[in-house]
Parts: structure tokens; sequence; C-alpha cells
């Protein structure tokens, strides 16, 4: 398998939207050692998945150094 970065180079970065969770989550609910996410998007419309005309990936890591890093970005 690829990297992230791979993958996405090789996608192209044109062709590739970035939503962080975090800041479009509804709600998150715990139970029996899974959560379930609920969450808004305007990335995508609702039959874009069953068509096949878009697909997701979630890429979890440590919010502390995702803040640090789009800070550089804001600078």
């Amino acid at each position: 398998m690829a990297s992230l970065s791979e993958l996405i180079k090789e996608i192209g970065d044109e062709n590739v939207t970035v939503q962080a969770l975090h800041s479009c989550m509804e709600s998150a609910q715990y139970n029996k050692g899974l959560t379930t996410i609920k969450f808004k998007t305007d990335g995508l419309g609702a039959t874009d998945l069953v068509n096949d005309k878009k697909t997701a990936l979630i890429v979890w890591m440590d919010a502390d150094r995702f803040n640090e890093a789009l800070a550089k970005f804001k600078g």
C-alpha cells in the first residue's frame, strides 16, 4: 500500500478536498467498544457515494501535531 502522501500525489492535489471531522461533527456515541460519529459535509451529494463518483478516507492523527502543522501553513 502506498503512503498517504504518495496516494494524494498520484490522485493530484487539485482532485482532493479536506474537511476536518472535528469541525463538522454533529455527535459521537460510544457503545460496546465502538464510536459512531455523525457529521455533515458539503463535500459530496447524497448520491455521489452510491454512484461511485466520490469516495472518502478517514485519517486519524494526533490533534496537537495537526494544529502545529496547520499553524505553519497559516503563517
